[in-house]
């Protein structure tokens, strides 16, 4: 089974997103801060990693912790999932992530996952 590490810092928006994510047959580790995520990803690496970009709790954002992912694990798919898709079009590229604009379309997040871990 595929795992899928969530981050978002909104206890309703993970909690949907992981029933959604579980429902289509993948296993979701969720958690609300990228720091608690870069910890559990030390003991096992997923497959994928979805975050949202503003991240009230914590010290970093999603674009900061795409960044200290990547340094250690820089074959990761990302995706960054944001209400504030248009401030952070330009760094997808430049930081390997794919963007996602909320609300998002559940049935391309669903692609987008499949496609890269079939991919691998």
């Amino acid at each position: 089974m595929a795992k899928v590490l969530l981050v978002d810092d909104n206890d309703e928006v993970r909690d949907v997103m992981r029933r959604l994510l579980e429902n289509r047959g993948f296993f979701v580790e969720a958690f609300s801060s990228c720091e608690r995520a870069m910890e559990a990803i030390k003991n096992s690496v997923p497959n994928v990693v979805l975050t949202d970009f503003d991240l009230g709790y914590g010290r970093m954002n999603g674009l900061q912790f795409v960044g200290e992912l990547k340094k250690i694990h820089p074959d990761i798919p990302v995706a960054i999932i944001t209400a504030s898709a248009d401030i952070l079009e330009g760094y997808a590229e430049k930081h390997d992530f794919t963007l996602f604009k909320k609300p998002c379309d559940w049935d391309a997040l669903i692609t987008f996952l499949k496609q890269v871990i079939l991919s691998k």
